[in-house]
């Protein structure tokens, strides 16, 4: 109710004959219910704003913990892009390497000297170097080729020119 609705009510109290206290009561008894009105609309109000903070401060919450996820990501995200570099530089190392065998090996082929078990050793030196530059010990690799720790440390001496 409006002021100007309890004022109308005042002067309809006194036309139809209520007298002043009939007045003060009507009015009281409407001045009463604009408070508890206005108290239910204060607490629906805090109420609502009360659920309206705990939704943004979830909402806050749920944000920070996808920027964390998306950091998390974007940093593995890097780590196998150096990783990714790292085996480029590695293949191509060992490209090099091959290609290099590659050009020794005519010269060896015209006096003769080539044969199926050169090339398995040549092969045998490439995973050798491979396994090496993954970071195995001399130990894991002369396990994994079946040779002893002595040979895997002469050719490595041999094809990294040690």
């Amino acid at each position: 109710m409006t002021l100007d609705i309890v004022a109308v009510g005042v002067l309809l109290s006194l036309v139809v004959g209520l007298g002043t206290l009939g007045t003060v009561l009507l009015v009281r008894g409407w001045v009463e219910r604009l408070r508890g009105e206005q108290e239910r609309a204060i607490a629906e109000l805090r109420e609502r704003l009360s659920k309206l903070e705990a939704e943004t401060a979830y909402l806050r919450d749920l944000l920070e913990e996808r920027g964390s996820r998306l950091k998390l990501l974007g940093d593995r995200l890097e780590e196998l892009r150096s990783e990714l570099e790292e085996a480029r530089e590695r293949l191509r190392a060992l490209e090099d390497l091959a290609l290099a065998r590659l050009e020794e090996k005519p010269k060896k082929r015209e006096s003769g000297e080539t044969s199926g078990q050169d090339l398995e050793r040549d092969l045998l030196d490439l995973k050798i170097l491979a396994l090496y530059r993954q970071g195995y010990s001399i130990r894991e690799i002369a396990k994994m080729v079946g040779l002893s720790k002595s040979t895997v440390h002469r050719r490595l001496k041999k094809l990294l020119g040690k």
